[in-house]
């Protein structure tokens, strides 16, 4: 027991400094993780040594094709990180390492070419931004995983180019699990300044999160999730920018398996369209809502002074609500 306990350890630190350069190819093979691996992936441990070699050998190959498409982004002497996730050239990262649509950006690949970008659509309160690279595709890109893929306790990788891009280095690959999946999904992933705009993948190599804010503790790393760029994919490629906080004025009940309505406040936007303590909000501008941190999430995602249809459950029977979206004072 006490050898496997040091090989966990050994594995662990080998992938928080891991600095292998890759090279650009023009299509990422991104490995599938044996079968035998698939259950501790999800969240449950290794037992065995064999696990734990199999686990390095699968985390080795998914590296290689993370970093092929991790690329560094510079903003004048800003430096941030990003993902291409498609042929055409479009790389996720956040909204402060860019700031604002319309500008141009540097984009640098592990092998330490230089291409030329710019900066679409963001939105600035859930920090999530998009970037364009100038000079047609091929490139080689990461999949956008499915929102409802993301599980607490599972094992995750995040990457990026911690204090800008490095050559003798190339982009840095680091393990670990996901701790909260709420409205910013949380890791105990490593990160570091220049991380942020990377991406957050699973062990299929699907893009689950960008790197937001970086804590001070290891277990305070937040990242945007996915669903965020793809529901909002047409208005960030059309350079839309949100910067409002928005607000309808709800509060929800706590420790709830349902977005229950805990409160209402006075000449909020939700008290004049009629809703009540206790309601049940089931619906958002047609998204399903189980828990009411997705409903706090959509919220935010709306423009002030658009008016959304929110359907609510009250004494068993369902009705909706037009809301016009304020902005929090």
């Amino acid at each position: 027991m006490r050898s496997l306990c040091c090989l966990v350890a050994i594995f662990w630190l080998a992938f928080l400094i891991l600095p292998v350069r890759a090279t650009i190819a023009q299509q990422t093979k991104i490995p599938k993780p044996p079968a035998a691996l698939r259950d501790i992936f999800k969240g449950k441990p290794p037992k065995t040594v064999e696990d734990l070699k199999s686990m390095q050998g699968h985390v080795l190959k998914l590296a290689k094709a993370v970093r092929e498409c991790t690329v560094s982004v510079q903003d004048g002497m800003a430096h941030g990180s990003g993902v291409i996730i498609n042929d055409e050239g479009y790389v996720l990262t956040v909204a402060h390492v860019v700031g604002k649509p319309g500008k141009p950006v540097t984009v640098r690949f592990n092998d330490g070419r230089v291409e030329r970008g710019y900066s679409l659509g963001m939105h600035l309160e859930l920090d999530a931004g998009l970037i364009k690279l100038s000079r047609d595709g091929p490139w080689p890109h990461l999949k956008m995983a499915k929102n409802d893929q993301i599980i607490a306790g599972q094992w995750c990788a995040a990457a990026g180019h911690p204090g800008g891009h490095d050559s003798a280095r190339g982009a840095v690959f680091r393990l670990g699990r996901i701790l909260t999946v709420d409205d910013l999904i949380r890791t105990d992933c490593q990160l570091v300044g220049g991380d942020s705009g990377g991406p957050l993948v699973n062990m299929y190599g699907q893009v689950i999160g960008i790197h937001s804010r970086i804590g001070i503790s290891v277990i305070n790393n937040l990242h945007v999730p996915i669903s965020i760029y793809q529901r909002n994919w047409d208005d960030l490629v059309n350079g839309k920018l949100w910067q409002s906080r928005s607000y309808i004025g709800l509060r929800g009940k706590k420790n709830a398996d349902r977005a229950i309505v805990a409160k209402v406040h006075a000449g909020s936007p939700a008290e004049e369209a009629g809703v009540r303590v206790g309601d049940v909000v089931t619906r958002f501008d047609g998204y399903r809502i189980e828990r009411f941190a997705e409903l706090v999430r959509l919220v935010r995602e709306q423009q002030p002074g658009e008016t959304v249809t929110m359907q609510i459950e009250r004494n068993g029977k369902k009705q909706n609500a037009e809301v016009t979206i304020a902005v929090r004072k």
